[in-house]
């Protein structure tokens, strides 16, 4: 009940056009902390593949950034492929790529993902290493 101030409110607690905040004041004296709490984070769907997504349903979407969204992989499928001969001693391959994963544009509202990625090295007619991953995600925001 100590809690409660004199007009039934949560003290510390404050619901505001954007949102709760709270409020935590230290007993040692130091400044007070105002956080706005966050929300569950909303499943949009599953994505694979690279691809675009459309998130102007989502209200307020000019306000997102790509902070607000995140993705949690279902699925990772790797394949290696290593035809040829035998020899590899000028084999050379030293490539990266990465999986970028996402950008958000808020002037669109379209979010562009990235979960595929491949790359090869040729040793002449001789042999050609190749890999390639691909991952299916769901995706979520949280605003």
């Amino acid at each position: 009940m100590n809690a409660i101030n004199d007009n039934g409110a949560i003290k510390g607690m404050d619901a505001r056009e954007d949102g709760v905040y709270i409020t935590y004041v230290p007993s040692s004296g130091a400044d007070s902390v105002t956080k706005k709490l966050g929300s569950e984070p909303q499943l949009l769907g599953t994505l694979t593949g690279n691809g675009t997504f459309d998130c102007k349903k989502i209200a307020n979407y000019k306000q997102l950034t790509k902070d607000n969204f995140f993705i949690i992989p279902k699925t990772v499928r790797a394949r290696f492929n290593a035809p040829g001969g035998t020899d590899s001693s000028n084999m050379g391959w030293n490539s990266t790529k990465e999986l970028k994963s996402i950008e958000y544009n808020a002037d669109t509202g379209i979010l562009s993902f990235y979960l595929t990625t491949s790359d090869s090295y040729s040793y002449g007619s001789y042999w050609t290493k190749s890999y390639s991953i691909d991952i299916t995600g769901d995706l979520y925001c949280v605003f």
